[in-house]
Order: structure tokens, then sequence, then C-alpha cells
């Protein structure tokens, strides 16, 4: 359920993943050009891109970016997206560009991987953080206990 004002179709998620970006120079040309930059969220509908190369909005983009993936067989996949810019934000202070991408003609297994990977990542950090605390509880119950005992002897 979408909340007043907000218009994403899909959870999004914090992330750090490298990403080829190929445009185009002209809008009627053959000609491309290749740049990097880096998905700081994802969600099936769309990224969050830094990048040092300044995108006109509107502008369609192919994004290439790997994910890991939970299979032995095949520990990671490459993903190869058509998208447009729908946002720029300001440039941050390493004097990059924030652009607000949205997928455009994603195939829904494609859109599916994406959306399992990030649940699987979300459930992942939910785990780490429960171990961690959980850890933190014992290592403060012991420290509890030794001044409980020292208190008494």
């Amino acid at each position: 359920m979408k909340m007043l004002g907000e218009r994403r179709d899909f959870f999004r998620l914090g992330v750090e993943i490298p990403v080829t970006i190929l445009m185009q120079t002209q809008t009627d040309s053959t000609e491309h050009m290749f740049f990097s930059g880096v998905i700081r969220d994802l969600s099936g509908g769309g990224v969050r891109i830094d990048t040092n190369v300044l995108i006109e909005r509107q502008k369609k983009l192919q994004l290439r970016f790997t994910l890991p993936v939970n299979d032995l067989d095949n520990p990671s996949q490459d993903f190869f997206i058509n998208a447009r810019i729908v946002r720029l934000q300001k440039k941050n202070q390493k004097k990059c560009s924030t652009y607000g991408v949205q997928f455009v003609d994603i195939l829904p297994g494609i859109q599916d991987r994406i959306v399992k990977f990030l649940f699987d990542l979300q459930i992942a950090s939910r785990y780490h953080v429960r171990e961690s605390e959980s850890k933190e509880q014992k290592d403060n119950q012991h420290h509890v206990t030794r001044e409980i005992g020292s208190f008494h002897t």
C-alpha cells in the first residue's frame, strides 16, 4: 500500500553497486558513450545513481550491473536494463550528480529477480542485526553478572 504522496510502486533499499551506463550521444545517433557510476539504492522499478557525468532529464540509458545471487551454481547475475532519467538531484561533496532513474520496458522475470535480491538482502541484514543484538545482550549480561558477583564477595 502506498502512503499519501508516495509515488513508488516498489520497496527501495540502500546499496552500493558499481554500474556501467550506456547513453546515446545524440537523440538520433548511433554513437554511444560509456561511463560508470554507483547505484546508491535499488528497487524493482528503478535506481538512484551517482556519477560525475551530466545527463539530461528524460534521457534514455542502458544500465549494466551485477547482483550476487544465493545460488552455488551461479553466484552472480548480470543485468542489462533500459532506463530513463526522471530526477536530477544536486551535486554532492564528491562533485557527483545524483539521478533518479526509472526502469523502462523491464521484463517481469528480471524485475522479480531484483525484488528477490532485495528481499534476501533485507532478511540477511535483519538476521545480522539480531545476531549482533543477541551477542551484545550476552556480553552485557556477562558484565552485569561479574559486577553482581564482585559486589557479593
